[in-house]
């Protein structure tokens, strides 16, 4: 059997270490090149430019974006340098600072509305963060709600009024958040999530996908 420190797995390169660095280095190196390619092109119509960012940049942005979770802080912050230079150079805008990673969550739903960059929404994008934050609800809300969801996943998240207690919960309607002292803990699936849904998604778990997620695009 050859030991090799990184592979390639459905798109996503999977280091020995499991930080995902080299996956986020080589989704900026692509996206330099793609940006190089049309350089002598910016002064095209604000349309082309547009077409040419959704079609040829911003899919290596968003594919497994919920991966994100498990990338060092410095590795996220990297790729959102990238987005943002690409923002910059396309459309002229500046992103201003959202900082969301590596973070309890400890905002209400209104975060995603704050999420936004008015530029941005006027063109139909959105900063980094937001990207990842809608994806990220889109996601969990798949693995509570869909049946055919992977069930190793959905089994990490349980809600309080599963449990088998012989006395009633506040707030039974919320998660179970795993204990941690630690940093790796807080970067663990089943944490996260859970803190996603209690802070962000807990109203939003009695619509079914389609609706949350015309619900979400519309925000």
């Amino acid at each position: 059997m050859e030991v090799v420190t990184s592979f390639k797995l459905l798109g996503v390169t999977i280091d020995n270490k499991l930080n995902f660095r080299l996956h986020a280095a080589n989704i900026r190196l692509i996206v330099n090149k793609k940006m190089f390619s049309i350089k002598k092109l910016f002064y095209l119509a604000f349309s082309v430019k547009l077409q040419f960012f959704k079609s040829f940049i911003l899919p290596y942005f968003d594919y497994c974006l919920s991966l994100l979770i498990y990338f060092p802080k410095s590795t996220i912050q990297k790729l959102k340098n990238r987005y943002d230079f690409c923002l910059l150079k396309l459309f002229n805008i500046k992103i201003s600072e959202y900082n969301l990673f590596k973070q309890k969550i400890e905002a209400d739903s209104t975060d995603i509305t704050n999420a936004f960059n008015t530029s941005l929404s006027e063109i139909v994008l959105a900063a980094f963060a937001h990207r990842f934050l809608r994806t990220a609800t889109l996601f969990i809300h798949k693995i509570v709600n869909i049946s055919t969801s992977p069930q190793l996943l959905a089994k990490q998240i349980v809600f309080k009024k599963d449990q088998k207690n012989n006395y009633s919960l506040r707030n039974s309607e919320n998660v179970c958040i795993p204990p941690t002292k630690t940093l790796t803990g807080e970067e663990s699936f089943s944490y996260f999530f859970s803190s996603l849904l209690n802070n962000v998604l807990l109203s939003s778990l009695n619509l079914n996908f389609i609706e949350y997620k015309k619900k979400l695009f519309q925000i």
